[in-house]
């Protein structure tokens, strides 16, 4: 058969030549006249995939390398029998690490009291549930706001309203981007509803750009000082709003999810289900986590998220970037330098005495203890 691939997907040569010929690209670059006789589409968030793309081509099954599918007409590919797969869940960890170190950077930057916070989870699909996990496992309370789980849920008091979740020391936003249907998302953060935050809450957003108004979180940050704004989701990536970029106090390019790990469980799970549609059997396959990085912390171990993702750092560059470039070419560069980065799972953290407080946090938080 024959196959392209965003050149964004680790491994895609590697697995995918197992099936068929294969050609690689920029996902940015591909068009529907760049498709010639493929019939197996593998992308990433960053390309549209609908009627205008594949009307008329040989494609026959796309392969999303990503949790959301909000660039993809899924309505257009069932009618048009095109096979759909998904790597739902792939970067869950990832995403979960990244909130953990917007945590760290408002505990040790802000000043946050997180052991004695309560965590809005709005979203408790695969990453907000692990998320839910781990802060258990600290012995921080959470409220989780998921109206579709709710509905399917047997207890009662498993859910809370949205407005009981925003209105928590911490909200972190884990939906999906949907336009219809019961429980819309588009906007779910507007100016009805900012006003509901904690005078001195941490936002953290890693879901999809549009679940938040930016116009309105823009006015709602003019006016609110005391609210910490953690931001890696942007409407209308990768030309991202320069105002947003520069009111939040960290910014950067749709990265939360961006690990080696997670790219590679993507294209495992991809390639898995393909073969598996094709009727062959795929080899054994998993991720290598046998690469470890020791990393040296102070005596506050909530500082170690924030040694092992810069998020400060990630900011400070890509704010600089937007501010002297063009938005496009800032947002993608800096998402390659990132390709490496590694999970706090595979993350060594040296203690210096044998303190059990610590090293319980640590573990808590995902890392390993030496």
């Amino acid at each position: 058969m024959k196959v392209l691939a965003d050149s964004g997907i680790l491994a895609a040569t590697d697995l995918f030549s197992q099936i068929g010929d294969i050609t690689v690209m920029p996902g940015r670059e591909i068009r529907r006249e760049t498709l010639g006789d493929a019939e197996i589409l593998l992308v990433r968030s960053i390309t549209a995939v609908d009627a205008a793309l594949l009307d008329g081509s040989k494609v026959c099954m796309v392969g999303s390398a990503t949790s959301g599918l909000d660039h993809i007409d899924t309505e257009y590919l069932q009618s048009a029998g095109i096979k759909l797969f998904h790597a739902r869940g792939a970067n869950a960890d990832a995403v979960v690490d990244y909130c953990l170190s917007a945590m760290s950077y408002a505990v040790m930057e802000k000043g946050l009291d997180i052991m004695q916070s309560c965590v809005g989870i709005i979203g408790g699909g695969a990453v907000g549930k692990k998320l839910q996990q781990r802060l258990h496992a600290l012995g921080i309370s959470c409220l989780v706001n998921d109206p579709p789980l709710a509905a399917q849920s047997s207890q009662t008091n498993e859910y809370v309203s949205l407005e009981e979740a925003l209105q928590c020391d911490v909200v972190s936003l884990h939906v999906p981007l949907t336009n219809a249907g019961d429980f819309p998302t588009r906007d779910l953060l507007s100016s009805n509803n900012l006003e509901l935050l904690a005078e001195n809450c941490l936002l953290i957003h890693t879901c999809r750009g549009g679940v938040i108004d930016e116009t309105a979180l823009v006015r709602h940050l003019d006016t609110h000082k005391g609210v910490t704004s953690v931001v890696d989701v942007w409407a209308n990536e990768p030309r991202v709003n320069p105002d947003l970029v520069n009111k939040v106090d960290i910014a950067t390019p749709h990265i939360a999810g961006y690990s080696t790990n997670a790219k590679a469980m993507a294209s495992f799970m991809l390639f898995d289900q393909i073969m598996r549609e094709l009727a062959d059997t795929p080899g054994a396959m998993g991720v290598d986590s046998d690469t470890s990085v020791a990393l040296e912390v102070g005596d506050n171990p909530w500082a170690a998220p924030l040694v092992a993702l810069p998020l400060m750092d990630l900011s400070a560059r890509f704010k600089a970037q937007i501010a002297k470039e063009s938005a496009p070419t800032a947002f993608d560069e800096l998402r390659q330098s990132l390709v490496q980065r590694v999970e706090f799972s595979q993350q060594a953290v040296r203690l210096s005495d044998n303190d059990t407080a610590k090293a319980h946090i640590l573990r808590a938080l995902g890392f390993a203890v030496d």
